[in-house]
């Protein structure tokens, strides 16, 4: 019945009154209690303690404490022995969860009583010469010590009692939300009241913090403590300011870590909260962490991605379960109620708690100031005292999704990446999980989203790892039978958005680098097409999708499939819909899609010659041609590379075009001079543009073949010393058109550069016969 909402109203209702009338009878009228009445308010605070403390609220835990103080100070007021014996008995039965205050009261009484009858018939003690005369001032000294010392335990329950607003303070203070985060706190005041008992307040309270509690706690036994500290972790990893200390805290200790670990293998029904947390606090520490350094690490984590694939949100009836049942901690022996605003499934709950204060303001009158009291106490309860709602779970806090999340930080780490190239299974389970299933609507679909964008993000992170492990890590990812299907799968699927398209394009544009993949890429005509689409959009260069990255991305991707490979640039000069040659023309002044628009167009100009030499498309490359050497004017670095490479192939495709744009130039020295100056500043290649001094020395050989004059400008710029340099210095960075990081990936397969170098300086020099004839005088 005190559990039902009807008997918490009446109780409630009943407590209020009675603190009322407690308080005005000490304050006022001091007439003592009658036997009845004392009766009846002895079984009415004995019924309030048979209810739940957990759904009591602040105010309710205020009313009570008010009423104990009230009842406690009129039986106090009251003259005569029996009333003693009567107080003795209330406190045994409204206090039997706390009996440190009961052994507290024994002490005072007990050693109150010897004292009073030792001060009353201390002349009956035998007094003599053989008489011990320290006896009496012993045991005096002894009941008082026992009375000092039941008066403090006394005051520090008294004191304990109001102990709920700090560590509500706390609570807010540390930002943390839900119930679990009060349920933390409370363990941690437990933990650090222990402490304080065990080795004395000063020494306890120069280590005792929530970050020490927190690791503390993951070794200890219970599993409601490591609960709580494994909770508060998570929150205090969330914090920016904490987040940097601590982790280099916790990865300090190889125990914390080894446990949290060894947490993503609980697999029982009822450690699954431990195992979240535990997840997301490694997540937050992957960076930091070495895979050969922690046993059995990638195995664990390779775990979760097996932990079934349930949607957040369906979880949250078990997490209340959990939190309502695993953890009730006790503080010296009391139950503490809870005060915290509740999870999202616990919305009737709410109800039934807002109806109830709703009743009880009405009884009390609406308009009276009593209804105006509780406003105000609601007011600065929600602004002080209340605790925020727990932010409800996403799809992104899934197990699976945590587990790629945690490896795709690990991979930062290039030695990692070694150990997950040895977990040969774990790359095809990865890869299995890049689909939409036929069935998925509403939550699951976000859910199944959630799991194909993380996987195809640590895809991506591991495709970019450099050097032999990345090599490795390419192979073992494109031997997967799943993998290109799938990745055509999420390009096509009308499910799929940005969000999705943007690492798959990126992992494409990787694999392309190979050139085995590139050429299965190429066949697959729903990559090229999406991948058009993204890059240009259905209509023309209109920017459908708003996005410069993923257009960025889809263009690169373009570019690389295109290098090489006549197959494929004649797949995307086919494509219906578009005119890419003019497309790409029109980007090239564009700032942000410039570069990737040249390096494509240079790619199909040097491998589908054939197809641009009709009338439509020539006529576009003879209108790119001028802005292309107006760019090369002020472009740097890559993009100043394609631009060169792009002004050569065009030359080579419409020679009279190249001789027409020269001839009609009135700044082509200016133009032979940046070549000139460009070649001498790249003496030592830069992997970021290895095909620098090969383009310029290309674009070299097509101005003499196509305008003989310009290698009189060309001899005055010194040009001929700088091919005499890059003659006598050849460079293995040069036999590779594209670097990943300083490995290169895809080989040179031109004519080696020295001897480029030298065909262009004997042009040189034979065009200027006089000049030879001078050096040989």
């Amino acid at each position: 019945m005190t559990s039902s909402p009807c008997g918490r109203q009446l109780l409630s209702l009943a407590k209020v009154i009675l603190a009322l009338c407690l308080g005005g009878n000490m304050l006022f009228f001091h007439i003592p209690l009658l036997a009845l009445d004392a009766s009846l308010i002895i079984l009415l605070l004995s019924l309030g303690s048979l209810q739940n403390p957990v759904d009591s609220s602040l105010f309710g835990c205020c009313v009570t404490i008010f009423l104990y103080i009230c009842f406690l100070g009129e039986l106090l007021s009251t003259s005569g022995p029996s009333f003693m014996m009567i107080l003795i008995a209330i406190l045994v039965v409204l206090l039997v969860g706390n009996y440190q205050i009961p052994a507290a009261v024994a002490r005072v009484v007990l050693s109150s009583g010897r004292l009073y009858g030792l001060s009353n018939n201390v002349d009956t003690y035998p007094q003599g010469q053989n008489s011990n005369w320290n006896l009496v001032p012993s045991i005096i000294a002894f009941y008082v010590l026992a009375l000092c010392q039941g008066t403090l335990y006394l005051m520090a329950c008294i004191v304990e009692l109001f102990s709920f607003f700090p560590r509500r303070s706390l609570v807010r203070h540390s930002r943390f939300r839900g119930q679990w985060g009060t349920r933390a706190v409370d363990a941690y005041y437990q933990h650090a009241y222990i402490k304080c008992m065990e080795t004395g307040v000063l020494a306890a309270g120069r280590t005792m913090s929530l970050a020490s509690f927190s690791i503390e706690s993951l070794s200890s036994s219970s599993r409601e403590m490591q609960l709580a500290g494994v909770s508060v972790l998570d929150a205090l990893l969330q914090q920016r300011n904490f987040s940097e200390e601590l982790v280099l805290r916790i990865t300090g200790s190889n125990k914390a870590v080894r446990t949290l670990v060894g947490m993503l293998g609980l697999t029982a029904q009822q450690d699954r909260d431990i195992r979240l947390f535990a997840a997301r606090v490694i997540a937050e520490l992957a960076d930091s962490l070495r895979l050969a350094s922690v046993p059995h690490m990638l195995k664990l984590v390779s775990s979760l991605l097996d932990a079934e694939n349930q949607p957040a949100w369906a979880w949250h009836h078990h997490q209340q379960d959990s939190l309502s049942h695993a953890v009730s901690i006790s503080i010296n022996g009391e139950n503490v109620a809870d005060n915290q605003s509740p999870l999202p499934g616990q919305q009737s709950a709410d109800g039934n708690r807002e109806n109830s204060c709703n009743q009880t303001r009405q009884a009390e009158g609406d308009d009276g100031w009593c209804s105006w009291a509780c406003r105000c106490w609601h007011q600065i309860k929600e602004k002080h005292w209340s605790i925020p709602k727990d932010p409800p779970l996403t799809p992104q806090d899934s197990l699976p999704v945590l587990a790629m999340l945690i490896l795709e930080r690990l991979a930062y780490d290039i030695d990692n990446c070694t150990e997950i190239s040895r977990a040969t299974d774990l790359v095809f389970k990865v890869t299995e999980l890049i689909s939409y299933t036929d069935d998925t609507a509403g939550d699951d679909d976000a859910q199944q989203k959630a799991v194909i964008c993380s996987s195809l993000n640590l895809i991506r992170r591991l495709s970019i790892a450099e050097g032999k492990i990345g090599t490795t890590l390419r192979q073992e990812m494109w031997e997967s039978p799943f993998l290109l299907n799938n990745l055509a799968g999420i390009l096509e699927d009308s499910r799929s958005d940005p969000q999705v398209w943007k690492p798959a394009v990126e992992i494409i544009a990787m694999f392309a680098l190979d050139e085995d993949a590139r050429q299965e890429i190429g066949r697959t005509k729903v990559i090229i097409n999406k991948l058009l689409h993204l890059f240009l959009g259905r209509d023309g260069t209109t920017n459908v999708y708003s996005d410069q990255q993923l257009r960025t991305a889809a263009g690169e991707a373009l570019a690389k499939l295109a290098i090489r490979s006549t197959a494929n640039c004649s797949a995307l000069l086919k494509e219906t819909g578009y005119e890419l040659v003019k497309d790409l023309k029109n980007m090239i002044p564009d700032d942000e899609y410039g570069y990737v628009a040249t390096a494509l167009l240079q790619n199909l100009c040097a491998h589908s010659r054939d197809e641009l030499r009709h009338p439509g498309e020539r006529e576009h490359l003879s209108s790119a041609l001028p802005v292309v050497m107006e760019k090369i004017m002020t472009a740097e670095g890559k993009e100043l590379e394609a631009l060169i490479s792009l002004a050569a192939q065009i030359g080579d495709i419409i020679p009279e075009c190249f001789v027409h744009e020269l001839e009609s130039r009135t700044n082509g020295a200016g133009l032979i001079r940046k070549l000139v100056y460009t070649l001498n500043s790249n003496k030592k290649p830069c992997p970021k543009y290895p095909r620098m001094r090969r383009a310029i020395i290309q674009i070299t050989i097509s101005f003499v073949e196509s305008c003989p004059r310009c290698a009189t400008v060309f001899a005055a710029e010194g040009m001929t010393e700088a091919l005499s340099k890059i003659a006598s210095t050849p460079s293995k960075v040069e036999k590779y058109s594209a670097f990943l990081g300083n490995t290169g990936v895809v080989l040179e397969n031109g004519l080696p550069l020295p001897i480029v170098a030298a065909t262009a300086k004997g042009l040189i020099d034979s065009a200027n016969p006089s000049d030879q004839q001078g050096d040989r005088v």
